[in-house]
């Protein structure tokens, strides 16, 4: 036994078979023809119930339309990547040193850079010092880790900003010096760290590990290795 349902202009009409009506098949044949703006209005308004399904999703859900906002980014520190911190109370850098850059909405994803020479842009983050970009290490939406180029113009100060897709920090003023060293460790020959416990003692030789030391020759391009060079002096006292 089958059950019919026909919708005609709101009224439903419930029937075991289209046989039990006489004239069923004609007269909804005579409504398609007669009557096309009901059946147009009837098929028109079918599609209201999932548009408005779908528009209360987004509006109640915020992780649906925040992504699509622009996310500004905020530098709040900068510091020498070795030491953690700054040379002044201002914000210093100096060519060729790695930094590190904190705040908010740096970049929209996690990423590091996965060899040589590093590239100025990662996950649509970049760090542009005037108009020069930075070779970038490490990007996240709280720090990025980078190189300050080496060619940076002949000037006492120049702004940093951080591009997050097509979103900008506020500039912030940084002072360039010289040099801004820092160690991120020394090492014996052996290999082994050179600590308090584990000094260095006369004759040893070592090897320290630094940033901020300015320029350097010969010149290294931008997000390049340096080149190794060792210059060995023996100690005459502890």
């Amino acid at each position: 036994m089958v059950v019919v349902l026909v919708t005609i202009s709101g009224v439903t009409v419930v029937t075991k078979s289209e046989s039990e009506v006489p004239g069923l098949r004609r007269s909804q044949e005579q409504i398609r023809t007669r009557c096309p703006r009901i059946l147009e209005r009837r098929d028109r308004v079918r599609w209201i119930p999932r548009v408005c399904s779908r528009l209360l999703v987004w509006l109640l859900c915020p992780a649906a339309w925040l992504p699509l906002q622009a996310q500004v980014p905020v530098i709040n520190g900068l510091v020498n990547a070795a030491t953690g911190q700054s040379a002044s109370s201002v914000p210093t850098v100096a060519r060729g040193s790695l930094i590190a850059i904190y705040g908010s909405s740096l970049s929209v994803t996690t990423l590091q850079a996965n060899g040589f020479p590093l590239p100025t842009q990662l996950g649509g983050t970049q760090v542009l010092f005037g108009t020069i970009p930075a070779p970038l290490l490490y990007v996240s939406p709280g720090q990025i880790n980078a190189q300050v180029p080496f060619e940076l113009p002949d000037v006492s100060a120049i702004d940093l900003v951080v591009q997050n897709g097509t979103a900008a920090s506020t500039g912030l003023q940084v002072t360039l010096l010289a040099q801004d060293p820092g160690i991120f460790v020394a090492v014996k020959s052996s290999g082994s760290q050179i600590t308090a416990s584990n000094p260095v003692m006369p004759g040893d030789s070592l090897t320290i590990y630094a940033t901020g030391l300015g320029a350097v020759l010969p010149v290294c391009p931008p997000g390049n290795q340096v080149r190794r060079i060792r210059r060995h002096s023996r100690l005459s006292h502890p």
